[in-house]
């Protein structure tokens, strides 16, 4: 019989590739052969759709949606509005991957079995991460649009680009905004929102959603409060606490200060592996021997 740890190790391993290769961060997903929207699921931010003359005039309410082709993720916390008297300012770290089109005979080597096209003249598609730190102040609403100059830069002086990358392919704004919560309380809500837009006409040479999005942010001494939502279970009142109230993404702390927090793409749980009590030496609560009335009594006695 194989050791429950190895097991555990094997269950991981799997859980990590399946996860990477929907999120696109897998080493083989490099360099693909398809356009990459239609490959990763998670922790992925849309370009908007072309407004039309049908939808322009619609008053789209953000907060009540979440979509698989989102282009916006939110993650708030909640503060006293003291705290805000002496205009906190917070540390905003934005990351993720683009891709660009490249030519298929460059790099081709690099490719798997698994992402070699059978058309050797199509062309391929290529990951390049980005990420950018910068400070925004909690006082009042605020806004800060990603430098992206780096990266078409990097990807532009790429000797396997099919096409140079023009500005305004890659566009994200991050934004801090304040609701009243109570009279004493303010929901601080920090958004990261690609606001690329998708042309008219089908663009096959560019690819404008964003992938693997998260935002890591330092609250500094910023001190927050708990959410709690209060509910009737089985006629008993009850209260269930927590940190973050979030929108297409989790988030996580990532110290025990709790100054320092991150967004994630899902939630994981783990549940313990609890031993059936069958396996209690000389108990035997199998069907055949508790159909007999007097083992059925001798081993609920043992139980």
């Amino acid at each position: 019989m194989i050791d429950t740890p190895i097991q555990e190790k094997f269950a991981s391993n799997i859980t990590g590739y399946i996860i990477s290769k929907v999120m696109g961060t897998h080493n083989d997903d490099e360099i693909i052969n398809e356009k990459p929207h239609r490959l990763y699921l998670i922790g992925t931010l849309a370009a908007r759709k072309p407004e039309s003359d049908e939808t322009k005039n619609i008053t789209f309410d953000d907060s009540k949606t979440a979509s698989i082709r989102a282009s916006e993720l939110k993650v708030s916390i909640l503060s006293q509005k003291k705290e805000l008297i002496s205009k906190p300012e917070v540390i905003i770290k934005a990351t993720g991957n683009v891709y660009y089109k490249i030519k298929n005979d460059v790099n081709s080597e690099n490719l798997t079995d698994e992402n070699k096209d059978k058309n050797p003249k199509k062309n391929k598609w290529k990951r390049l991460s980005f990420s950018e730190k910068f400070k925004l102040n909690l006082c009042q609403d605020s806004e800060f649009n990603l430098d992206f100059s780096k990266t078409y830069e990097k990807a532009n002086n790429d000797v396997a680009i099919n096409k140079k990358i023009i500005d305004g392919i890659w566009n994200v704004k991050i934004s801090v905004k304040l609701t009243e919560f109570d009279e004493d309380n303010v929901l601080i809500s920090f958004n990261y929102e690609n606001t690329s837009q998708e042309p008219e006409q089908t663009d096959i040479d560019f690819e404008r959603t964003l992938f693997n999005c998260n935002i890591e942010i330092d609250i500094g001494n910023l001190i927050i409060k708990e959410f709690i939502d209060e509910y009737n279970y089985e006629g008993y009142k009850q209260k269930y606490f927590y940190d973050f109230r979030t929108k297409n993404c989790q988030a996580i702390w990532l110290d025990d200060k709790r100054k320092q927090f991150t967004t994630e793409h899902f939630a994981r749980f783990e549940q313990e592996n609890i031993r059936p009590m069958e396996s209690i030496l000389g108990l035997d609560l199998t069907f055949a021997n508790l159909m007999i009335e007097k083992n059925a009594i001798y081993s609920l006695e043992d139980l």
